[in-house]
């Protein structure tokens, strides 16, 4: 699986066969053959045992950042740096597997599901804060919030767009969270 997850990340997509994953991995064909059955099994278990990893970080790195800050500018800046640093951090191998899903739909579906998992590990941990700092938002805006980060965050990081084209410019992580958070500071403030 780690050979697959290299293979992945340095040409960022499927595009590998499984002799290239045998010489990756040391082993012969027949022993990846053995294991998985053939690349589709083997990308669907690359995939749910990274996503599931990835959803664990997402949750544990939103969860440690509730509690960050002493001003509500701080304490959302904790979070957005959480989901963008996760994020930056994935980005090679979130791309990869978003071009494979192409092609395989129960990569898609646990893409999806994972999406699910990070956008209500964010929202929930962006209403606590907000709370503990005296705003009582509606959902819907907590979940604008997630959505215009996500959206901003994923762009730069060229996550779901490499095929589109790179942003204009590449904001550097720190600059890109920071212009998050002034965004989402300000939009949650006016609710």
């Amino acid at each position: 699986m780690d050979a697959t997850i290299r293979l992945l990340t340095e040409r960022g997509d499927g595009d590998f066969t499984i002799a290239e994953v045998s010489a990756y991995a040391g082993v012969a064909v027949g022993t990846v053959y053995g294991r998985v059955g053939n690349k589709e099994s083997l990308l669907l278990a690359v995939h749910e045992r990274e996503l599931t990893r990835m959803d664990r970080e997402t949750v544990a790195q939103l969860g440690a950042a509730s509690g960050s800050g002493s001003t509500l500018r701080e304490a959302i800046g904790a979070v957005i740096a959480a989901r963008t640093t996760t994020l930056a951090a994935e980005a090679p191998l979130l791309r990869a597997l978003m071009r494979v899903a192409v092609d395989y739909p129960a990569i898609s579906r646990r893409g999806r599901e994972s999406g699910l998992i990070a956008q209500s590990a964010f929202v929930e941990t962006l209403t606590a804060v907000c709370r503990r700092f005296g705003l009582d938002l509606a959902g819907e805006d907590v979940e604008w919030a997630d959505e215009v980060t996500y959206a901003v965050a994923a762009r730069q990081l060229s996550i779901e767009l490499a095929d589109r084209g790179a942003p204009m410019r590449v904001i550097p992580l720190e600059r890109l969270t920071a212009r998050l958070t002034d965004t989402i500071t300000a939009y949650l403030s006016s609710q």
